[in-house]
């Protein structure tokens, strides 16, 4: 859901995730990953806003690190899926 969110409500959002977590709790956060061929994004473009393709998966990282959470992890499923995961450190508030 956080790609639905305005690019300004995003950060208030991931923090308010890690208030309501308790310590060592768990964020995953997945998205669908921008179509890299020309033959992909004529299949989906009809289906998706443009801001699909616009998608800042690559500054998600640093928005749940700077969120509060620890331990942050990200990775790919191919072909479809971004994922970032993060924990509530356990000296949070």
């Amino acid at each position: 859901m956080v790609h639905h969110l305005p690019e300004t409500l995003s950060p208030p959002a991931l923090r308010e995730m890690v208030r309501a977590l308790r310590p060592e709790g768990r964020v995953l956060i997945a998205d669908f990953l921008s179509p890299t061929s020309r033959i992909r994004r004529h299949l989906i473009d009809p289906f998706t806003s443009p801001r699909y393709a616009e998608q800042p998966l690559h500054l998600l990282d640093g928005m749940v690190r700077e969120a509060g959470f620890e331990q942050v992890r990200n990775g790919d499923v191919h072909p479809w899926i971004r994922y970032v995961q993060g924990m509530k450190p356990t000296s949070a508030p």
